[in-house]
């Protein structure tokens, strides 16, 4: 018996997702709620662990619990401001957040109108004057398996080879939002990729330099990081194709998107 939890937050109310003694994030004010309701300590798998200051739409953890699926808003109460529980969906047993996912999906948003406090926490005022075709050439040169290193943080758990399934580049009214899905991620590859490859677009780093970087494993030549405020973890994809993501949010777009979000858009099995 196995419990699976969906939830959304605003990054810029926690310092990070996993736990941290003494800081409050995400897992630790789930961990607390859950062992309040339940009467007793609940261990939690999370299935991608985001970085202070970044959000998610649909982040999903796990236990071996059977919980009740009526307990979610008492469970976002009790965690305090910045979090909604989605969704508690009974689960097989077996069921891993981290490892029975088959793709994560990011979202990058990159604000390109002049200053404003409703996005200021929620996007990356990058300026204008963004090649978009430069920048969709820079995220595909980084597709594919192959060794992160030159984007990803030194010391980064479970080591830089990684595999980026695709990526896309959708324009609206003020923003530029990149889409990015992977099997996995190792810390801050989305924030260094979307910060070198606007460096291409906006024409401070060649396109052929940065491929070059790339393969040569020159993190000190991928030096730009976008900020933590501009990330989101998208969704998390336990079954299925990781193709129709892409349609999905063009069709939609962050709002409707975010405010429509289904259960069973992720795959996950639920056992009746």
């Amino acid at each position: 018996m196995a419990s699976a939890l969906v939830v959304s937050y605003d990054g810029t109310a926690f310092h990070g997702v996993a736990r941290q003694p003494g800081l409050r994030t995400v897992a630790g004010q789930i961990g607390e709620a859950l062992s309040i309701v339940c009467q007793r300590p609940i261990e939690l798998a999370i299935a991608g662990r985001t970085d202070a200051g970044v959000h998610a739409r649909a982040q999903v953890l796990s236990c071996e619990e059977r919980l009740n699926p009526t307990i979610g808003g008492r469970i976002a109460k009790l965690a305090g401001d910045g979090l909604a529980v989605r969704g508690i969906l009974p689960v097989e047993d077996g069921f891993h957040a981290r490892f029975s996912a088959r793709f994560r999906q990011y979202l990058y948003r990159i604000r390109l109108a002049a200053d404003d406090p409703v996005y200021a926490r929620r996007a990356w005022l990058a300026g204008t004057g963004i090649d978009v075709g430069l920048l969709q050439a820079a995220l595909a040169a980084a597709s594919g398996r192959r060794d992160f290193s030159a984007l990803c943080k030194a010391g980064s758990a479970g080591g830089f080879e990684r595999e980026l399934l695709g990526s896309d580049v959708v324009v609206s009214e003020g923003f530029v939002d990149v889409v990015v899905v992977g099997v996995s991620f190792c810390q801050q590859l989305v924030r260094r990729l979307v910060g070198n490859a606007v460096a291409v677009a906006t024409g401070r780093l060649g396109l052929a330099d940065f491929g070059s970087r790339l393969a040569g494993l020159d993190r000190a030549g991928l030096a730009t990081v976008a900020p933590a405020e501009g990330l989101y973890l998208w969704r998390v994809g336990y079954g299925g194709d990781w193709r129709w993501v892409f349609d999905s949010y063009r069709k939609a777009g962050f709002e409707a998107e975010w405010a429509g979000f289904q259960p069973d858009e992720l795959g996950i099995a639920v056992e009746c």
